[in-house]
């Protein structure tokens, strides 16, 4: 073999690896727009109805690459049954709610968001959630510096800010947001960037639920921190659950498990209803809304009462195959969760939505790890019922073929430790 041989082999190889780079490249930023995407961060309110646009185009541009690599990122090939099941599940939204051309349109570009998801190899997904985490603690981890100089008092640059069609205004402090309506509260919620502390709350438990095993590194801490003070009360309760999913999945005796939440929360309870007569934000955000009034939770506020009547009348009507148009001039803000939804599309689409999480999930070899995600995700689905949202979608799709994983090598290195 001659030196110019070699030469050109290293060359050939160095290319093979750039190009594998520039795939990967614009796989994660394709991923991490459309994750944001539904989340909506205030910086990308100006392009929310084409976020999905420049993700799958990007997306696109990394399969095309893919395609001509020795060792491609999409790989799998179990992914029509999946693609398939998510496009009649669209089709019959788009005909319940009257969908236009626009909304077939924009189905295409979706498609490619979620075939992506369906064709990229498992190591990959590993490798893209981890990515996911890693950037989303970097943004909080400023996020969170900043707004701890704002409770101390520190004065910092602003600017309000408004979103004209959900109708929210803030204090935009351009590192995090301030709700206009908590300004009189000594410790306000910590949202970060996002629309709601809520938002921030569910996305960062189902980024932790990705991790489990690995809540030790960095990024993970920081979302941890980011959920607790958040004071989301749905992202406490379905930390709870995580909690609970990590000792199921590592076959651990359980019973010790739930007498020692049981005993860090009664303690919490009591100092929180006691401390300063109850005038405290962890008494007011979180405990007095798990009392029972009435027989109904305090802390469901999920609907307003005029659409809770409504949605009482409906299930009894013959709408309830097909749903009803969902009026925000009539029923006012503040409903969100599984009533809204199964309201807007009726059952035959939460039928359709249940089989295509069935669908993605079906090549996993994990069955504990599958239960643990329709645990988790109709959890999450009771209160923000957002199940085709890429910040809901793709962790819990995620860690039913990587969460048990990643239990499992990390208990190799800990053996490997000892």
């Amino acid at each position: 073999m001659t030196i110019s041989s070699l030469f050109t082999i290293k060359k050939i190889n160095f290319f093979t690896i750039e190009k594998k780079n520039i795939a990967r490249m614009f796989f994660y930023l394709g991923i991490l727009i459309s994750y944001w995407g539904t989340l909506m961060p205030w910086f990308i309110w100006k392009i929310e109805k084409v976020f999905f646009i420049l993700s799958a185009v990007l997306i696109a541009m990394s399969m095309l690459i893919s395609r001509n690599l020795s060792c491609p990122i999409f790989k799998r090939t179990d992914f029509q049954i999946p693609i398939l099941s998510y496009l009649v599940l669209n089709i019959m939204i788009c005909i319940v709610n009257g969908g236009n051309v626009n909304a077939y349109i924009a189905l295409v570009f979706y498609m490619i968001i979620f075939l992506s998801l369906f064709m990229v190899s498992i190591d990959e997904l590993k490798r893209l959630i981890k990515f996911l985490c890693m950037v989303m603690g970097t943004l909080l981890s400023v996020s969170l510096f900043f707004f701890v100089l704002y409770v101390l008092g520190v004065p910092l640059p602003s600017s309000p800010i408004a979103h004209e069609t959900l109708m929210y205004s803030f204090t935009n402090y351009y590192f995090f947001l301030i709700d206009d309506r908590s300004f009189l509260i000594l410790l306000p919620r910590f949202q970060s960037v996002f629309m709601e502390p809520g938002h921030l709350g569910t996305a960062s438990v189902l980024l932790l639920l990705t991790q489990l095993g690995k809540w030790k590194k960095w990024y993970n801490v920081v979302l941890l921190i980011a959920t607790l003070i958040s004071f989301s009360l749905a992202a406490f309760v379905l930390l709870a659950i995580v909690l609970f999913i990590n000792a199921w999945l590592k076959r651990k005796r359980i019973l010790p498990k739930i007498l020692l939440v049981v005993g860090i929360l009664t303690s919490t309870t009591i100092v929180a209803i006691f401390y300063n007569d109850g005038d405290n934000m962890l008494n007011t955000l979180i405990i007095e809304r798990l009392e029972i009034d009435d027989g109904k939770l305090a802390g469901d506020n999920r609907v307003t009462d005029t659409f809770e009547a409504e949605f009482n009348d409906y299930i009894k009507s013959d709408d309830i195959l097909f749903g009803r148009d969902f009026e925000l001039a009539e029923f006012g803000w503040g409903n969100a969760g599984y009533r809204v939804y199964i309201y807007d599309n009726g059952i035959i689409v939460l039928m359709l939505t249940i089989f295509f999480y069935i669908a993605a999930v079906y090549s996993s070899n994990d069955r504990r790890a599958v239960i643990s995600m329709f645990i988790i995700g109709v959890a999450s689905f009771w209160v923000r019922a957002t199940p085709l949202s890429f910040y809901y979608f793709i962790p819990l799709y995620a860690f039913a073929y990587i969460g048990h994983q990643n239990l499992v090598l990390n208990n190799i290195e800990i053996e490997k430790e000892k």
